[in-house]
């Protein structure tokens, strides 16, 4: 194996970066009052410098106050939730070695959102805070653990797995739906459930940027230097064995992280189909399958995609909003397809029809 060279063009993290400031700008820019993104600049630093006069507002100062109690927060949830959802992709699938073990089509998520909302029906709001958070990563983990018990006791082949993974989701999103429909004579809690499900960022402020930045650290703690031990794993397990990789403990890990992520991730914002499917195949093709740069790639890529859809969302219906959950639902299923041929998961699935 000759030794790879380094390309700018393909490895680089300058156009993602670059990519990412921009739907970041374009991000703070959409709103339903019609400040421009200068405008609200201009105010953001009026209101550092001289303060908000409350009695007299002036344009300025109300342009300040738009962006840092409304546009600011929302945007920096946004980037949260997006790096978080697309990094968990990037370790499922390297977890499973599959590009198809993605949180959101195994059933991570729904695992997550079911917890979810048990945890908003069950428990008073005086702990929602913690609440909600801690119910979503416990759900994420117990998906996680089940399909790898499923996967090893029975040799689940790609297709079977994937299989199983969709008939997992559908199960948790109908029960789901069951809670849902038991609290329906609370129509103000139904509202909040079925927007939450929806996967969006409205009303969001930064009383939720802990649920995304504990997660996040105490994820990248318990990671460690595991991203090595991934990139082994990929070879195979007897392999990264005989490399002196501790499976049992690198998969314990790794399913660790994948439940602290996805479960402020869907705490925050709900659920947020294809971001953890999408973001880290596209960024596979970029940067190369090496989890250390891939991981920090994808997050910045997940970032991107979903300040965009969000800002999408916003703006095609202004003043009302489409839920980020509806915008990637549209992007990600037809990205999904032909991310199943090309995998030639679905070749593997006729021929074991044909069998």
């Amino acid at each position: 194996m000759g030794i790879q060279r380094y390309n700018p063009l393909t490895n680089s993290l300058v156009f993602p970066v670059v990519l990412w400031v921009l739907a970041f700008g374009f991000s703070l820019s959409i709103g339903s009052s019609e400040y421009a993104l200068g405008d609200i600049i201009a105010g953001a630093f009026h209101s550092m410098l001289q303060g908000d006069d409350l009695q007299n507002p002036s344009d300025l100062a109300v342009a300040g106050t738009i962006f840092w109690q409304a546009r600011l927060p929302r945007t920096l949830l946004v980037c949260g939730v997006g790096a978080l959802l697309a990094a968990a992709g990037v370790l499922s699938q390297g977890l499973f070695r599959n590009p198809l073990a993605s949180p959101s089509v195994f059933g991570m998520e729904a695992g997550a959102t079911l917890a979810g909302v048990i945890a908003m029906v069950a428990l008073p709001s005086a702990v929602h805070w913690f609440g909600i958070p801690l119910f979503a990563t416990v759900g994420a983990l117990a998906v996680t653990c089940l399909l790898l018990s499923l996967s090893y006791k029975l040799d689940l082949g790609v297709g079977s797995l994937l299989l199983v993974g969709v008939a997992l989701g559908s199960f948790l999103a109908a029960a789901t739906s069951f809670i849902i429909t038991l609290s329906i004579q609370d129509s103000t809690r139904t509202a909040i459930l079925m927007r939450w499900l929806l996967g969006g960022f409205s009303g969001r402020g930064y009383e939720y940027l802990p649920m995304i930045v504990i997660p996040g650290i105490l994820g990248v703690l318990v990671l460690g230097k595991s991203l090595a031990a991934l990139d082994l794993l990929s070879l195979g397990e007897t392999t990264a064995a005989s490399l002196s990789v501790e499976l049992k403990a690198l998969k314990i890990r790794i399913v660790l992280v994948l439940g602290l992520w996805l479960g402020g991730a869907v705490a925050v914002a709900g659920t947020i189909p294809f971001v953890s499917l999408v973001v880290p195949h596209l960024s596979r093709i970029w940067f190369g399958p090496h989890h250390r740069r891939l991981l920090l790639g994808s997050m910045i890529q997940g970032m991107t995609l979903t300040l965009l859809a969000d800002a999408v969302g916003r703006r095609i219906m202004a003043p009302a909003e489409i839920e980020v959950g509806i915008i990637t639902s549209l992007l990600g299923a037809p990205l999904f397809l032909w991310i199943l041929l090309k995998s030639g998961t679905w070749t593997s699935l006729r021929e074991d029809r044909r069998a």
